[in-house]
């Protein structure tokens, strides 16, 4: 005659027993438990899904690979118009290889973009100088708000946390009503040679839109456009963006992934 099962199914386990129909004696029985379906089971608020961290760590992913092509792309235009020292074999070979060119590269990169952007907007600078400006603004962007982040407008993000030295973007747009962006944020450096006094508010820790960034660089390439024959509007559209662009979608702005 043969064996006869039973099993039992719970919430995070599975019970069997294999039994002898004649005898009715127990030939067999196990249990098989389920591993959790979340970190720090049973704690509450601590408890989360395990598919959390996965989740983390690939967004994470995809934000620097983003940031990655979007500057090459980028390193690719200033190249070709002559706005960055490199030339395009070893920005490919930096691309392939992960290893910063010898060239006067780093010089570049050690130019004052706050000090740059001041200036631009008064009178000519160097097509590098004006690169390098390019270069810093696409890997500070700003806040873009919409319909996904409306709810934040009126939270930190707009009113700025006094506790943790943030300063709004509602306060930003006052002290730039009569400046750009660039001449504040160089009006409120540490002036070289004097001491350095620690402020509760860093630089940095200020929350600036992408309008402001838009408007600004726009500004910029209109005083400059008046020195060099190459700033045309063409290359003004693939790198920014048109001036009466809602939604900026150059290539400063614009996740090329």
């Amino acid at each position: 005659m043969p064996n006869k099962i039973g099993i039992f199914i719970d919430v995070n386990s599975i019970g069997w027993t294999l039994i002898n129909q004649e005898t009715k004696d127990i030939v067999a029985m196990g249990t098989h438990v389920f591993s959790p379906g979340s970190e720090n089971f049973g704690m509450g608020r601590r408890e989360i899904s395990k598919k959390f961290n996965k989740r983390i760590f690939r967004l994470r992913r995809v934000r620097y690979a983003r940031i990655r092509v979007r500057k090459i792309h980028l390193l690719k235009i200033l190249i070709e118009n002559k706005m960055c020292p490199l030339s395009l074999d070893e920005l490919n070979s930096w691309s392939a290889n992960k290893v910063v060119p010898e060239t006067n590269f780093d010089e570049w990169m050690c130019l004052d973009p706050c000090e740059l952007r001041s200036k631009a907007v008064y009178g000519q600078i160097s097509l590098h100088e004006l690169g390098r400006i390019l270069y810093q603004i696409s890997s500070h962007r700003g806040y873009r708000f919409g319909e996904r982040n409306s709810k934040l407008v009126e939270s930190v993000l707009k009113e700025g946390s006094p506790e943790e030295g943030k300063v709004g973007f509602a306060e930003m747009r006052r002290v730039t009503r009569e400046e750009t962006l660039g001449e504040y944020l160089h009006s409120i450096k540490t002036i070289e040679g004097k001491s350095y006094t620690k402020s509760n508010t860093r630089i940095r820790n200020r929350v600036c839109t992408i309008q402001m960034y838009f408007n600004e660089i726009h500004a910029i390439w209109n005083v400059q456009q008046e020195f060099f024959h190459n700033l045309t509007d063409d290359l003004r559209n693939i790198l920014i963006g048109s001036p009466g662009d809602v939604d900026p979608s150059g290539v400063l702005f614009f996740n090329v992934l």
